[in-house]
Parts: structure tokens; C-alpha cells; sequence
């Protein structure tokens, strides 16, 4: 063929002919509308569904343990559970579309099992940095509006980056396992949206009422188990994932089984009330209801001037009275 004349009728089919490959070849899927890249080392197995699975029952029952937490540290002001909302939103879609980029060259399987372990990691540590903040306020103290927004959208931050982070690196390898674009992202969506549905019956007639550890760990176990399962389920060793997994599970069942676990608890639940001896936190479809004990001054000769006999009531954070108010009692 003659491709020196540009007028010559040959040159012209054969640049219609590759114009018209270069149209049907994506950039980043192959021909069937997979992501290209490396060989998923990953077997073939029915476990990638129940990932979804799992990835769905984190995401919803996380959010509503995280807009609970704000709602009782902000005392019951709804505005910041919308905000929260928000937020959350805005950053699992941030997550999904940024770390697409920056791992577009990575291999999906090991960053979707370390993506779990992070989620199991990272919701404990929202509900602890939420608790946490109330340390810089005096108790009844309303705060402030825009550094309660900022503290809010930081807190979020990391779990909400993982579960978008997840959800990219997971579609990737789950269409790659089934080879098929379109089907393999229908079912992912259709697992995830299963998974929301069973948290939200679990949550509602189940957990609401429960102490939020039991939630956490549930969130925790899930994780971390599915994390293993993926490991075992590589073609390749994986002994680091393994082994991480592995350690992850050991530490949290002596964190949730030994006495050292159970103190942990109480030092977090008591975070909200400073200078305050919390009795008893009780969750219900109401709110949250909570009980402390403080010092009142006492017209006695004791020598410490107070004694530990007024009994505190909060709903949502916010203080209903105690019984040493006759209007209470």
C-alpha cells in the first residue's frame, strides 16, 4: 500500500480502518469491558459476594453508630447528623475516585484485604475520637459551630476514604474474576445493597438497644474474618496478609475477652462526662440514656467539703435534671 499520497484512496480506507480500532479499544477496560492490569492472583471462589456483603453491613451500621455518637456529643442537635450525612457521602466518593488513580497500577487483591483490616480499625477509632473531643469542653457547654463542622468532616476522614477505596479495588478484581463488566458491577451493587438491608433489620431489632461495642466488635469480626478468607483464597502465599490478619484477630479477642478490654470500655464510655462517675449508659430507640454520679457541696464537717450523692440524668448528652432538684423528683 502507497501511504505517501494522502489523497491516495487506499491511505484513506486504512486511516478510517484505524480510526475505527482506536474507537472500539478503551483506555483502562479490555474487550469485554474488564479493567486491564495485572493478573488477579485470586481463585475463583463464592466468597466475593459475601465481601459486598459485609462491605454493605459496615457501611450502614457504622454511619448510624457514628451519627449517634455525634448526635449525643453535639446534645441531640440534629443539624450535625445531617451534616454528618453529608460528609460522609462527600468522602466516600472522594475516596473512590481518588485512590481509582492513585492505585490504578496496583494490584487489587492485597489493597482489598488490607482495605478490610483498615475498616475494622478505623470505625473504633471514629467512636473513640468523637468521645474524645468532649474532653476539651465544660460539661453543659454547647460547641461551637464551626469547629464542631470541622472536628466533625476530620473525624470522618480515613473510614469513609477506606470504604471507597474498597469498593473500587473490589469491583476491579470481582470483574475481572467474572470477566464481564456490566454483570459483575449489577452484582456487586445488588451484594452491597443486601448487605444494607440486613444491617438495617440487625441494627433496628437487635443492636439499637445494645451497648455500641457489641456493634463495633460484630463490624470488627466481620472484617477481619473476610480479610482472612480473601488471604487463604490467593494463589499466591500471601504470607504477610496472612500473618496480618492473623494478628489482627488475636489482639482483638484479647481486647474484647480480658478484663484490660472491659476497663477500656468503661474509660471510653465515661469520656462524655467529664469530672463525672458514669453508673450506667443504656441505648434505646429513643436515644441514649445515661446516669453519672458527681460531687455537691455538703454543709456537714466533712473535711473534703462535698459528698458523692447527686445522681446526674442525660438523654442524648444533654443533662434532664438529678435528684437533688425537688422539681425532679
Amino acid at each position: 500500500m502507497n501511504k505517501s499520497n494522502p489523497d491516495s484512496p487506499q491511505l484513506s480506507v486504512w486511516r478510517l480502518d484505524q480510526i475505527g480500532k482506536e474507537q472500539r479499544r478503551p483506555s483502562l477496560f479490555s474487550k469485554r469491558g474488564c479493567p486491564k492490569g495485572d493478573k488477579v492472583r485470586a481463585k475463583r471462589t463464592p466468597i466475593w459476594p459475601f465481601a459486598f456483603f459485609v462491605l454493605g453491613i459496615s457501611c450502614l451500621i457504622g454511619q448510624t453508630l457514628v451519627i449517634r455518637e455525634l448526635i449525643i456529643s453535639f446534645y441531640g442537635n440534629e443539624l450535625f447528623s445531617s451534616l454528618a450525612l453529608g460528609f460522609w457521602l462527600l468522602l466516600v466518593g472522594m475516596g473512590s475516585l481518588l485512590f481509582s488513580k492513585l492505585f490504578q497500577k496496583t494490584k487489587p487483591l492485597p489493597v482489598v484485604i488490607i482495605s478490610h483490616v483498615l475498616i475494622a480499625l478505623f470505625l473504633p477509632l471514629e467512636i473513640f475520637l468523637i468521645r474524645f473531643v468532649k474532653i476539651f469542653t465544660l460539661p453543659g457547654q454547647l460547641p461551637n459551630f464551626l469547629p464542631s463542622i470541622g472536628i466533625s468532616f476530620l473525624i470522618l476522614i480515613p473510614f469513609c476514604l477506606v470504604l471507597g477505596l474498597f469498593w473500587t479495588m473490589a469491583s476491579k478484581v470481582y470483574c475481572q474474576l467474572k470477566n464481564d463488566f456490566s454483570l459483575a458491577i449489577t452484582r456487586a451493587y445488588f451484594f452491597e445493597t443486601l448487605g444494607f438491608v440486613a444491617a438495617g433489620l440487625i441494627f433496628t431489632f437487635i443492636l439499637i438497644s445494645l451497648n455500641e461495642f457489641i456493634s463495633i466488635y460484630l463490624i470488627i469480626t466481620l472484617n477481619l474474618m473476610m480479610a482472612l478468607c480473601l488471604a487463604f483464597s490467593a494463589q499466591r502465599r500471601a504470607v504477610f496478609l496472612k500473618s496480618l490478619t492473623i494478628f489482627c484477630l488475636i489482639v482483638f479477642l484479647f481486647f474484647s475477652l480480658s478484663p484490660f478490654g472491659q476497663q477500656i470500655q468503661k474509660k471510653i464510655l465515661s469520656l462524655r462526662f467529664k469530672s463525672q462517675i458514669l453508673i450506667e449508659s443504656i441505648n434505646s430507640k429513643y436515644g441514649n440514656i445515661a446516669v453519672t454520679q458527681s460531687q455537691r457541696k455538703s454543709s456537714s464537717l466533712d473535711p473534703s467539703g462535698s459528698v458523692l450523692d447527686q445522681y446526674n440524668f442525660f438523654q442524648n448528652g444533654l443533662l434532664i435534671g438529678s435528684n437533688q432538684e425537688k422539681n425532679f423528683n
